[in-house]
Formats: structure tokens, C-alpha cells, sequence
């Protein structure tokens, strides 16, 4: 561990970015990260519907899979919106 710290570091950003930052003029961000969390809360929020939806149709002795469509399908609007709010800067 070095006894000098820069600016950056007592920030909490590594001294790789603030290089990065000046070389291109630009901020470092983790869109990679954002986006990659809203695509698994899509996965796992259609997941859960779906599995939800599957046991109120066998609850229900229901031939046809009414309440795992809708769940699914309403949980995918959802997440579309989210998707939208958080792409437009909220």
C-alpha cells in the first residue's frame, strides 16, 4: 500500500478511470452492469410470474394455461416499462 493517495483514489475511483477519463475526454460508467441487472430482473421477474401463474392453473384444474399467460405476459409490460423509464433518464 502506497503512503500517497491521489485525488481519484479518496474518491473511490480507481486511478485506471480517472486515466481513462482524461485520455478520452470522457466518464467511465458501468452500463454493462446496469443493463445486465435489468436483463436478469427480466429473466427472474418472468420466471416467477410464469411458475406462479402455472400453479393457480393447477389449483384451478384449468386445461388451458389462462393465469401463467397473463402472468407472464403483464410481468413482461412491466418490465418493457422499466426498461423504458430507465433508458430515458427516469
Amino acid at each position: 500500500m502506497s503512503l500517497y493517495v491521489t485525488i481519484d483514489e479518496a474518491a473511490g475511483n480507481p486511478p485506471a478511470a480517472f486515466f481513462l477519463q482524461q485520455m478520452t475526454g470522457k466518464k467511465s460508467d458501468n452500463s454493462f452492469l446496469k443493463y445486465g441487472g435489468l436483463g436478469l430482473q427480466l429473466l427472474a421477474t418472468i420466471g416467477i410470474a410464469g411458475w406462479i401463474g402455472y400453479e393457480i392453473d393447477g389449483y384451478l384444474h384449468l386445461e388451458f394455461p389462462a393465469f401463467m399467460l397473463t402472468f407472464i405476459l403483464a410481468s413482461f409490460a412491466g418490465m418493457m416499462y422499466r426498461l423504458y423509464k430507465s433508458l430515458n433518464g427516469e
